[in-house]
């Protein structure tokens, strides 16, 4: 039930499943020699049981995914942009979810967002679906490992569900992609942890309709050299600009 009083029917059906090396080349590539990996996904599906199509009147659903990791002074988020004209006077992020991040924390250019991650201070940023490519990762330089997202984009989707915590004035202008830093409030602290979210387009769903959404996450364990050629490939941005210091 929402808060307008709407209750949803509906069903969740989710397949968790262990990436191989093969399965993992063929989603990035081939790996460097050497390189330590392991990797899974969640295959998301919602339907719509009930007898009512879902409108954004009554409200819409949609699939919220994250890879929740273990936070280090050491590691950083990275959300690459899109890098298009058409972007010039369209909000692509949100960075005041829980209060305005500091700019020690946070760096937008050159079509990167990088993101301290910890642990050590709440905070959550947000990139609109107008701006959001379907990866995201980070990078811990201590311990030697980069951490890969990949996920469901669909192609011109622009209704996404707003999390912001207030009333919405424009409930489906939310974020494609999020990713929070856990943080003390109050003297207390849910973990030190740190989360690269995905979600699904807000699901306006006929009855009977459903709607899947696949988030994957992949972990790699290397020299700085192997680290550095995979930075690259998917980011293209070697490791010492993919680092808050």
């Amino acid at each position: 039930e929402n808060y307008s009083g709407i209750v949803f029917d509906l069903k969740v059906n989710r397949t968790i499943s262990l990436l191989n090396k093969n399965q993992i080349q063929e989603y990035i590539g081939n790996l460097p020699d050497g390189i330590k990996f392991v990797g899974f996904q969640s295959e998301n599906i919602l339907t719509n049981t009930g007898t009512k199509t879902r409108d954004k009147q009554t409200g819409l659903l949609s699939i919220w995914i994250l890879s929740m990791l273990n936070a280090d002074d050491s590691t950083t988020i990275i959300i690459p942009l899109k890098k298009t004209d058409s972007l010039k006077n369209v909000k692509t992020l949100t960075d005041d979810y829980f209060g305005k991040v500091p700019s020690d924390r946070l760096k937008k250019n050159d079509g990167m967002v990088l993101f301290k991650a910890d642990g050590n201070f709440r905070s959550k940023i947000g990139v609109s679906p107008a701006a959001a490519l379907p990866i995201a990762g980070s990078y811990d330089s201590k311990n030697g490992v980069l951490t890969i997202a990949q996920f469901s984009l669909p192609e011109g989707a622009s209704d996404y569900v707003n999390s912001l915590w207030k009333m919405q004035e424009d409930p489906f202008s939310g974020d494609a992609v999020n990713a929070y830093n856990d943080g003390p409030i109050d003297g207390k602290q849910m973990g030190k942890f740190y989360e690269l979210e995905s979600s699904s387009p807000a699901a306006s769903l006929a009855s009977g309709q459903q709607i899947t959404h696949v988030h994957r996450t992949m972990h790699f364990k290397g020299s700085k050299e192997e680290l550095n050629e995979l930075a690259l490939r998917l980011f293209g941005k070697g490791l010492a600009e993919l680092s808050l210091k």
